[in-house]
């Protein structure tokens, strides 16, 4: 994936994007090493993303790759960020998990 911070231009790969958050019209990008924020919105790069990423809520999208348990209501990431799953979601997040899950076997 490929961003622009501040006039800078930055390759990261899908394997170390542990989620994505949208707060004021901005995306964070999550990694094992820090942060990354760009101008957009999640539904945009949502298609442009591997099946191991789902939304789970409006402002987020997460590698399932570093999950680390879920429940009904929210999902802990490595690195321990809690994040909610919200109600419209809980549905289709339960199935992409189970979905994905059963292909990693």
């Amino acid at each position: 994936m490929s961003i622009i911070q501040k006039g800078y231009f930055y390759k990261i790969s899908f394997r170390e994007i542990i989620f994505f958050y949208s707060q004021n019209k901005k995306i964070n990008i999550v990694t094992r090493e820090g942060e990354r924020q760009f101008n957009g919105k999640l539904k945009e790069i949502a298609s442009e993303l591997p099946h191991n990423f789902i939304m789970i809520h409006q402002s987020y999208i997460i590698n399932l790759d570093y999950m680390v348990e879920c429940s009904y209501e929210a999902i802990r990431m490595q690195g321990d960020n809690l994040l909610s799953i919200s109600i419209p979601y809980r549905k289709l997040v339960r199935e992409q998990i189970m979905k994905y899950k059963w292909e990693e076997k």
